[in-house]
């Protein structure tokens, strides 16, 4: 697991003078946007009108925050802002202030295009807002997509993120649903981790529905999904493809986050597919993870773990290992096959029950199906499975395991 740290840098162009290359570079990013797609005339001057303001370039409301200005940001007075087609190219030192009570419409993520250097959009201490179809466009490499705490009843959908360091960073979220949306962050350069999504602290979250991706060929230092002190999270049917972790579950303390975990596709994982940390109760289902290196790390976590394919990965299908006595996951009717060292690696002072699973294939005749670490704190349950090798400790315990041609397999 890696400690996260994030250094929050705006950079001031009225200190350090014009910086020619990013003009340049976002000059060129809207020439070649406003050319695909020409903006429309037309807007109401940014007044409110049934509940509706239309911003556009060339209008007499062309500025995303002067009409967010105008919203009243009350529940009496809820407020729609469409964004006409265009790029809006957003002040690295002036982001987009969200407001309650607004939902911030574009014309879609192909033709409504926000761009900056820095953060496209804060939001502190704001409720009940949405944001859908635009793409948050960091053509430098650097910045946040979404930056925000203290939020409430928020629905960010059918967005594109790309090109930034974060698409969304938040922290103390209340009802929260992300959905449809598409993340290609950039990563940073020494050593900073760079996030798909990011929320410390909430509840409920959906995720649901999205496409995570890393489009740098480095794909160090990259989380797909991060969440942790959180509960009542729901991750569901999203796609992560090759980053350094593809999801990380974690919670820490007297803290523990209850989280469901299904119908996920995680490809090409650089460490994990899947991280469960300290004291996370976490039912992860029915996912796919392939083609990385270990494909599910249980570290002192309460999960279960049912039903999932893991496979064609580097190193383990699922490694369990524990450090302060909460190292019992359940691990139940999984098929883990063809993967390069241990289809399941049992660590330090941990005790899963390893029960009904396919696990054959692995090890590549170095490695074995099933290992268990030599030590009497570690006494693993593993039973009704079928593997063929086991190696390590005669710590564990269970009956009526067979091999992949119907005979006995080696005793726990």
């Amino acid at each position: 697991m890696k400690e996260k740290t994030i250094t929050r840098f705006r950079m001031s162009l009225r200190e350090v003078g014009l910086n020619l290359l990013l003009v340049g570079v976002l000059t060129a990013v809207a020439a070649q946007h406003a050319e695909a797609v020409p903006p429309q005339d037309g807007g109401n001057g940014c007044i409110v009108k049934d509940g509706r303001i239309v911003v556009a370039i060339g209008s007499g409301c062309d500025s995303i925050q002067e009409a967010m200005d105008n919203a009243p940001g009350t529940a009496a007075a809820p407020t729609v802002i469409d964004v006409r087609p265009g790029t809006y190219v957003i002040d690295p030192l002036n982001p987009i202030v969200m407001k309650s009570y607004v939902h911030l419409r574009g014309a879609g993520r192909e033709v409504t295009f926000l761009v900056s250097n820095d953060i496209v959009m804060e939001a502190d201490v704001v409720d009940n807002w949405a944001v859908s179809g635009f793409t948050f466009d960091g053509p430098t490499g650097s910045g946040y997509g979404i930056l925000g705490s203290e939020i409430r009843n928020v629905t960010v959908s059918d967005n594109t993120f790309t090109g930034l360091n974060h698409g969304l960073f938040l922290y103390t979220v209340n009802n929260l649903t992300i959905s449809g949306n598409r993340f290609a962050i950039s990563g940073q350069t020494g050593g900073a981790t760079s996030y798909g999504v990011s929320i410390d602290g909430g509840e409920p979250i959906t995720i649901i529905g999205n496409q995570f991706e890393t489009p740098k060929v480095t794909i160090d230092n990259t989380i797909g999904i991060y969440v942790s002190y959180s509960k009542d999270t729901t991750i569901e049917t999203n796609t992560i493809t090759g980053h350094d972790i593809g999801m990380e579950l974690f919670g820490a303390g007297s803290q523990s986050g209850a989280f469901t975990v299904t119908g996920n596709t995680v490809q090409g994982s650089a460490t994990y597919g899947i991280f469960a940390g300290l004291r996370v109760a976490a039912m992860i289902e029915g996912n796919k993870i392939v083609d990385g290196q270990t494909g599910i790390w249980l570290d002192s976590t309460l999960a279960t773990v049912t039903g999932n394919t893991i496979t064609g990965n580097g190193k383990d299908g699922i490694e369990s290992r524990a450090r302060d006595g909460a190292g019992s996951p359940e691990i139940q009717a999984n098929t883990i096959t063809g993967n390069a060292e241990y289809g399941i690696r049992v660590q330090f002072n941990s005790d899963p029950s390893i029960i009904h699973n396919k696990i054959t294939g692995n090890g590549g005749g170095t490695f074995a199906d099933v290992f268990v670490y030599d030590s009497t704190l570690t006494t693993p349950h593993i039973s009704w499975n079928v593997y063929d090798t086991l190696a390590g400790g005669t710590n564990g315990f269970g009956q009526f395991n067979l091999k992949s041609d119907g005979t006995p397999a080696p005793a726990p």
